[in-house]
């Protein structure tokens, strides 16, 4: 793997007694594309939020282009490049295909992506890597070329 554009490394963040981030460590680089995956609760949305400002991390580092970014304000992030699209809305087919084919541009022009999905056809078709989380934890992180839907389901639900 090419040196990491963005880097997490040791992120934990807790919500009173329950912890939703427990000593993560992430990066993703340059014309990659990352599907972080897992079941809900596993911990997605609070690790890209740590990465995107919007919750700081008790634990553990942030950095993007070797800039230290842990804690900044979302504005500052945005301005230095990292952009958070939310897709709360079920998507039609054309819809998808659409999402998809931005994915695969983005990645021909040398822009790293994460993509949170729990569409595994969609996943497998325009991942390079599969980061799965659970209970906090990342419990594989593994190449595309080395999973297959049945593993990745294994992995969500423990039983890999």
């Amino acid at each position: 793997m090419p040196d990491p554009v963005l880097t997490a490394r040791g992120i934990s963040k807790h919500f009173g007694g329950l912890t939703a981030v427990d000593d993560v460590d992430f990066a993703v680089s340059a014309g990659e594309v990352v599907a972080l995956l897992g079941d809900d609760g596993a911990g997605k949305s609070t690790l890209i939020k740590c990465i995107s400002g919007v919750y700081r991390p008790e634990t553990g580092q942030v950095s993007f282009k070797g800039a230290d970014i842990t804690g900044h304000a979302p504005a500052d992030i945005r301005q230095r490049g990292i952009e958070t699209i939310y897709q709360d809305l079920a998507l039609a087919v054309p819809e998808q295909r659409k999402v998809l084919s931005l994915i695969r541009s983005l990645r021909e022009s040398g822009i790293p992506v994460i993509l949170i999905s729990h569409t595994l056809h969609d996943v497998m078709a325009v991942a390079d890597r599969l980061v799965i989380m659970r209970r906090g934890q990342v419990v594989p992180n593994i190449p595309r070329a080395e999973a297959s839907e049945e593993l990745v389901v294994r992995h969500i639900v423990g039983a890999a």
